[in-house]
């Protein structure tokens, strides 16, 4: 089946669809540095700070334990979770006070009736990932991408290619990044991990489609010389803008049926995984969404810009 929706001709409603996507989240960025809350939720492997192990001995409501979190100190946990086969929950904060930590220990150990010396493990956590991890992690994408760029230049013989997907790409993780500051998700190591799925994830349907153009191309080219030498006329070859066009609309039940496998996948572990995993996989839900959408409405649209700027040249 093979839709006939025109992509190129209406490349500025989704350009802007992007750019007003984008400028919310730098408001709401803007405004939680604004307010105090930081352009991110850093956690405590960013910033370092407190971490608590409680043997509660029975079972127990995680959320409850937050409530007292926040009630005693007046910060939320970056992270709070049951520790796997036991009894035992885990809290990462920043640091803490020593009024902060009294009082919380106090809570704690009045509410479950505890043993404070016995059943409450507390310690100071480093910044583990100190600005020269944070450094290697972005030299990394940026390696990535100029690999790719290489990679897609000499495999389609066109760097406009290539940098059409690097845009996209780029896009995509930008989107990401300001749902971490909207969204408030923790940046811990799964965040290094998530931004290099994005890029990875990002390029694939966009490679498709790319790839469907080039065939479309060379058949149209063959399409040509066939009615040349039949007719000895030149027949009249498809605009840039149809084939484009015809190959995002022949490959697009296949982006999307692809996308939306990935999300069954990423939604189920959302829903029924553990709490830790969730700081990773919603970026990947977005990740997912925006990936294709930047594949289906943005590389095309963009390379068709490059390539109209050159021929106008």
């Amino acid at each position: 089946m093979t839709f006939n929706y025109k992509i190129i001709a209406n490349s500025k409603k989704y350009f802007i669809i992007s750019a007003v996507t984008i400028a919310i989240g730098l408001v709401f960025m803007i405004y939680n540095i604004a307010v105090g809350n930081g352009a991110f939720n850093l956690d405590v492997e960013f910033t370092g700070g407190t971490e608590i192990t409680v043997d509660m001995g029975n079972d127990f409501n995680v959320e409850d334990i937050r409530t007292i979190v926040i009630d005693t100190t007046g910060v939320a946990p970056s992270q709070l979770l049951r520790i796997l086969g036991t009894n035992q929950v885990s809290i990462r904060m920043h640091e803490l006070e020593t009024e902060q930590r009294v009082a919380l220990i106090d809570a704690i150990v009045s509410t479950y009736n505890l043993n404070a010396e016995d059943d409450i493990t507390m310690a100071d956590v480093s910044a583990t990932i100190s600005g020269e991890m944070q450094r290697s992690a972005i030299t990394a994408i940026i390696a990535a991408c100029v690999a790719m760029l290489l990679y897609i230049a000499i495999r389609f013989r066109d760097l406009k290619i290539g940098t059409s997907m690097i845009v996209s790409s780029v896009h995509d993780v930008l989107i990401v990044l300001l749902c971490y500051s909207v969204l408030r998700i923790s940046l811990n190591y799964a965040f290094i991990a998530a931004m290099l799925t994005v890029v990875g994830f990002s390029i694939n349907a966009t490679i498709i489609i790319f790839d469907r153009f080039r065939e479309n191309k060379r058949l149209a080219v063959e399409r040509a010389k066939e009615n040349f030498m039949m007719s000895r006329k030149a027949g009249k070859e498809p605009t840039l803008e149809e084939q484009l066009d015809l190959s995002i609309n022949q490959t697009l039940l296949r982006c999307v049926y692809t996308a939306l496998f990935v999300l069954v996948v990423t939604l189920c572990l959302y829903i029924l995984g553990v709490p830790a995993m969730r700081d990773f996989i919603m970026p990947i839900i977005i990740a997912t969404i925006c990936g294709t959408y930047s594949s289906v409405f943005l590389s095309g649209p963009i390379y068709y810009m490059m390539a109209n700027k050159k021929a106008s040249e």
